[in-house]
């Protein structure tokens, strides 16, 4: 009986040790193949871990000044100097004061390259005007009206070299409370200028009233605070106006200075039309109007059915009041002016002037509107 169980007991033990022998070499078989699995992608994808570290800082300084500084939280090292990093930030610094941080939860970077590579949503923080007061420390939200362009991409590609990002990305950035969009931007820190490359849109709200701007594309120098838009369409309330070009100057705090508008220039209202091959215009403080200037061939018409009106110049000249409403105006040039208005039993009354110089004359009506008071003809007038 003691042999029986002895046997038994021998029988059971080697089963135990043969399950734990076919466990252990399924267990190993697997690993060799999840290592071979591992390799294989490893090489496939061209780079292999090296090392992993916290606090990763990259950085490059030019006569005697740091020019590029690259942070992240938590970096990855493979072959071939490539880097994979998380939570960075990028600060590219320009000889004029301003500092513009680029911020991402996942980068590629190549540090032979000097290239780096966003592979999701990226936000950058980009200053229009050079800072005066304290700075919000990395990472922290600047304030509205702080000088900042703040900026939401993604495929972000940064090249340290030649200092510019590039994307054909969406982007949306939002500056002066006005929300901006476009298909595809480069950032150039040399000169500083942002690009907007295709179907760029404006909105926001001025002087109390919404505004749009539609463009093919548009440039910005932050250096002559110049913006450049191919073939513009802007909307303010009921007004709108359209060129082929445009250029805007701005000053320092970001408010309008003067616009250049040249290429078929044409501004209307309702039933009333202006439409000239230049026209340039002045601003003062809240973005109003001071004064404008239209040339190349002038042309006036408001197809209204109960004021018809035509008239053409050389050039004209318009003056604004303090409250950006028109004060006055003068056209020169061979000035001539055609309109037709309402008589007595239905009759229409013909009225047409000419002279070297039409001056116009008006008064306020309202907080924004103003009407023709008088008119002065001279030379030739009739």
């Amino acid at each position: 009986m003691a042999r029986v169980d002895r046997l038994r007991g021998y029988l059971l033990t080697g089963t135990v040790l043969l399950l734990l022998v076919l466990v252990g070499a399924m267990s190993y078989s697997r690993y060799r193949a999840g290592r071979g699995w591992l390799r294989k992608l490893v090489k496939h994808s061209g780079a292999s871990l090296v090392r992993e570290t916290d606090g990763f800082t990259y950085s490059q300084s030019m006569g005697g000044r740091t020019v590029f500084t690259l942070h992240a939280a938590k970096a990855f090292q493979h072959e071939g100097g490539l880097w994979t990093l998380h939570d960075v930030i990028v600060t590219v610094y320009e000889s004029g004061g301003r500092a513009d941080k680029i911020y991402g939860n996942e980068f590629e970077w190549d540090e032979a390259k000097g290239i780096a590579r966003a592979m999701g949503e990226t936000t950058m923080d980009l200053q229009m005007t050079v800072p005066k007061g304290p700075q919000p420390a990395a990472g922290q939200a600047a304030a509205a009206g702080d000088g900042m362009m703040h900026v939401k991409t993604s495929g972000l590609v940064f090249l340290r070299k030649l200092g510019v990002g590039a994307t054909t990305e969406p982007v949306e950035f939002v500056y002066a409370g006005l929300r901006c969009t476009s298909r595809g931007a480069e950032f150039d820190t040399n000169p500083s200028e942002l690009h907007l490359l295709a179907d760029v849109h404006i909105d926001g709200v001025l002087q109390g009233q919404p505004v749009s701007l539609r463009a093919v594309r548009a440039d910005l120098s932050r250096e002559q605070g110049v913006a450049v838009f191919v073939q513009p369409v802007m909307t303010a309330g009921a007004r709108r106006g359209r060129a082929q070009n445009a250029v805007l100057h701005v000053r320092d705090h970001g408010e309008l200075e003067r616009a250049e508008a040249t290429g078929d220039v044409v501004l209307d209202e309702g039933t009333r039309e202006l439409s000239s091959a230049r026209a340039e215009a002045a601003f003062g403080a809240a973005n109003r109007a001071q004064s404008a200037y239209f040339s190349g061939g002038v042309k006036l018409a408001d197809s209204s059915p109960l004021r018809p009106m035509n008239g053409t110049a050389a050039d004209m000249r318009l003056r604004f009041d303090g409250e950006g409403r028109l004060a006055g105006g003068t056209a020169s040039g061979g000035a001539h002016a055609v309109t037709t208005q309402p008589g007595v039993s239905g009759a229409r009354l013909l009225r047409e002037l000419r002279g070297a110089t039409v001056e116009a004359v008006m008064m306020p009506v309202s907080a924004k509107e103003s009407a023709l008071q008088s008119l002065h003809l001279v030379g030739s007038a009739s």
